[in-house]
C-alpha cells in the first residue's frame, strides 16, 4: 500500500531482512532497527536504489534494553511521518540441551524477542491508534506450538509471544489496531 509507514525489528538480517525489504518494494517507508547500524545503513542504501521502494530510515539500537523502544517509535514516526504498522521480529535464541543453557541465556531470550516486542507494541500502540488502521505483526516461530528439547527457549519465548499477541488482537478490537501473529518456520530461525 503506497504512503503507509512501518518499522521492522530484527531488519539487518534474514526474515526481518526480507519483510522490510519486500515492505519497501510495496511502498512502505520503512524505519529498520537492528543493533548493527552497518547492516542497516547497507539496506538502506539498497532499498533507495529500488525504483519502486519508499524511503527508508536506519535506527541502531538493542531492544534488550527496553527503554530505547519510546525513543525508536518517536524517531521513526518523526521521520516517517506516522506509523501504521509494527513488526516486531527481532530475537534469535540459543538452541541446546536444556541442562547447557544457563539461567541468562533464558533472561536473554526473552529479553530481546518477548520483552523488546512487549516494550515496542506498548510505545507504538498510541501512534498506530492514530492512524485508523494501524497493524502489529509478531514474527514468532512454529515451536511456540510444536516444542523440541533443544529449542527450550525459543518455543517458550514463541509461546509467551503468541499469548501476547492475543491479548492485545483482543484489545485492538475496540481501539481499531489489528494484531496477530505470523509463524516462521524453525528450520530458517537464526539461532546462537
Amino acid at each position: 500500500m503506497p504512503g503507509r509507514r512501518a518499522i521492522v525489528t530484527g531488519a539487518s538480517k534474514g526474515i526481518g531482512r526480507a519483510i522490510a525489504t519486500l515492505l519497501g518494494e510495496r511502498g512502505y517507508a520503512v524505519a529498520l532497527v537492528a543493533r548493527s547500524q552497518d547492516l542497516l545503513d547497507g539496506l538502506a542504501e539498497e532499498l533507495s536504489r529500488r525504483s519502486n521502494a519508499a524511503p527508508a530510515l536506519a535506527l541502531a539500537a538493542d531492544l534488550r534494553d527496553v527503554g530505547n523502544a519510546p525513543r525508536l517509535v518517536e524517531a521513526a514516526a518523526a521521520g516517517l511521518g506516522g506509523l501504521d504498522l509494527l513488526v516486531n521480529c527481532a530475537g534469535a535464541t540459543k538452541r541446546g540441551d536444556f541442562f547447557a543453557l544457563s539461567h541468562e541465556d533464558f533472561l536473554d531470550g526473552f529479553a530481546l524477542k518477548f520483552h523488546g516486542a512487549v516494550a515496542m507494541t506498548r510505545a507504538a500502540w498510541p501512534r498506530l491508534r492514530e492512524s485508523g488502521a494501524g497493524h502489529v505483526v509478531n514474527v514468532i516461530g512454529a515451536a511456540a506450538r510444536t516444542p523440541s528439547a533443544d529449542f527450550a527457549i525459543g518455543g517458550a519465548v514463541n509461546s509467551a509471544l503468541e499469548n501476547f499477541t492475543k491479548a492485545m488482537a483482543d484489545r485492538g478490537r475496540a481501539e481499531k489496531v489489528r494484531a496477530r501473529a505470523s509463524a516462521s518456520s524453525t528450520s530458517t530461525r537464526r539461532t546462537g
